[in-house]
């Protein structure tokens, strides 16, 4: 896979599933669409990357339906997994991670917020942190008419206080509408 698609590919991944790094049980071409991506453990960097065999809370882990687009974005990476794991044979390092490197190291927690803040700069684009890319995610789900419940539970979010206290202005268009139906109810009194 070459690095522009490699960069497309985790970036779809990040808008539409927010996570700091995803574990697939199985993909194969028979997988079916209703399979989930699922959060499941997570990467740490301190003075050295350290893999936790879970996530930050139990709500950090979570599954995300499989999209028709990351059903193949995943299979392809398969694909390219299975060449990798030949190229390299015994050196190969085994784990489920889906963003790594060609001898299957996973990427380091980190990599990914400097890629994206490099090509932003190599592109002339605004610099923004890459965690922003959750708070695009929330906003887009707010503006399709989600919950906060809803969001919540997509953004892995502990508690709905979190998620209330970080989004709830974006919810114009329910308030809205709220204000039409009252002024509609009670308007014509």
């Amino acid at each position: 896979m070459s690095a522009t698609a490699g960069n497309t590919t985790l970036l779809t991944m990040v808008l539409i599933c927010p996570a700091a790094s995803f574990h697939v049980d199985s993909i194969a071409e028979d997988t079916p669409l209703d399979a989930k991506a699922v959060v499941a453990n997570t990467l740490h960097k301190q003075i050295t990357t350290v893999e936790k065999y879970k996530t930050k809370n139990t709500a950090s882990y979570r599954s995300f339906p499989l999209m028709p687009e990351i059903r193949e974005l995943f299979l392809d990476l398969k694909q390219q997994e299975t060449t990798n794991r030949e190229i390299f044979g015994d050196s190969y390092a085994e784990n489920d991670y889906i963003f790594k490197w060609s001898d299957g190291r996973p990427f380091a927690p980190d990599f990914v917020t400097q890629k994206f803040s490099k090509l932003f700069k190599q592109h002339g684009l605004p610099h923004i942190r890459f965690h922003e890319l959750r708070h695009s995610c929330a906003s887009n789900l707010i503006a399709m008419g989600f919950g906060l419940k809803d969001v919540q539970e997509w953004l892995g979010h502990a508690d709905i206080q979190m998620t209330a206290n970080t989004y709830s202005h974006l919810d114009v268009t329910r308030k809205q509408a709220m204000a039409e139906k009252l002024g509609a109810t009670f308007g014509n009194q």
